[in-house]
């Protein structure tokens, strides 16, 4: 995990990366509004999950766009690896000491510290890809457990869904075996959607700016 956060933070320094995460958080509010959900800005006690983050890059970014449409919210950011969360600690130190933040190393299949149904948002990126296909099915049900009622899961994920993508994922799979030294899982569209509609799902699926790599929404 070391080797993979000094390594991404070399590709998330690029402009690209903040600019992408602001383009699908604010994609991610649209497509749970048309899902039915209410908006951030409504919510009382708003609490949200980002579940897996790369470092202080992604968090400044997520933490800014929750911040700016509800500024009383409760934001909860879990990781397995120490390196990512300690620097998630001294940015939020630094720059957001005054806002209700928990940073907590954590593995996202044991969420025991997060009440039943206490979470609005949960939001990830490129997650799946480090469970295999029993583990994703168990995720699921433990957002499940903590998510209200009325809350929208958001993520985006490399979805292997015909020939073409399928070779593509398996590139990836080696260039990030190779460059970052971790094993990725890939799961299938159908896979993917057949544990949604088990574990009690509904869901939209959407292009993101980066090709291949679709966006969900889950809802109840």
């Amino acid at each position: 995990m070391k080797v993979f956060y000094k390594k991404f933070q070399i590709f998330s320094k690029f402009p690209f990366w903040p600019n992408y995460l602001r383009w699908v958080y604010s994609k991610a509010i649209q497509d749970a509004s048309a899902l039915g959900a209410i908006s951030i800005s409504k919510r009382k006690n708003f609490t949200c999950l980002l579940c897996g983050v790369s470092g202080e890059i992604t968090a400044k970014e997520f933490i800014e766009f929750v911040l700016k449409m509800n500024s009383k919210s409760k934001i909860i950011i879990i990781d397995l690896g120490e390196e990512q969360i300690q620097s998630v600690k001294r940015l939020v130190k630094k720059h957001f000491a005054n806002s209700d933040i928990q940073i907590k190393q954590a593995n996202a299949l044991d969420l025991g510290f997060i009440k039943d149904k206490s979470i609005d948002w949960i939001d990830t990126d490129g997650f799946f890809s480090f469970f295999d296909e029993e583990q994703l099915l168990s995720l699921f049900k433990e957002w499940k457990r903590i998510l209200r009622n009325d809350g929208f899961i958001t993520f985006r994920e490399l979805m292997s869904d015909g020939i073409i993508s399928i070779l593509a994922n398996k590139m990836r799979d080696q260039v990030s075996q190779s460059y970052m030294g971790i094993k990725l899982y890939l799961h299938s569209s159908p896979e993917l959607e057949k544990d949604l509609n088990e574990v009690g799902f509904k869901y939209s699926r959407s292009n993101s700016p980066i090709p291949l790599l679709d966006r969900y929404c889950l809802v109840e």
